[in-house]
């Protein structure tokens, strides 16, 4: 399904007066999310800050939350996780740590879960 934004749209004041040196792209991606209901994910944290003030917070994920539900949901499995967290260090990217603690969550999740199916 395609969604357009108009330029109201980008022009919201919430956004421009808080804009702090953000790119179009994210600019325009919390517009979108903004309209359309959708959560806005980011790894920039002056865009995140910026969107959680204009979106509701739940809606406001970065990528280690993105690769917890994946692995919960088993979209990625166990074995993935040290080659994920491989090619972000090889970008220079600093989110390995997270990844471990999502990780970590999410194996806390799954026994919460495993044992709740026991009973």
């Amino acid at each position: 399904m395609a969604h357009h934004l108009d330029i109201d749209d980008l022009n919201d004041v919430e956004i421009l007066q808080q804009r702090r040196r953000l790119g179009k792209g994210e600019l325009a991606s919390i517009a979108f999310a903004k309209r359309t209901g959708q959560a806005f994910i980011t790894d920039d944290q002056r865009a995140r800050t910026l969107a959680q003030s204009v979106l509701e917070p739940a809606a406001v994920q970065t990528t280690p939350h993105l690769f917890g539900w994946l692995m919960f949901h088993g979209w990625i499995g166990d074995s993935d996780k040290d080659q994920i967290i491989a090619e972000h260090r090889s970008s220079q990217r600093p989110l390995s740590a997270f990844f471990d603690e999502v990780y970590l969550t999410v194996l806390q999740y799954r026994a919460q879960s495993f044992g709740t199916n026991l009973a």
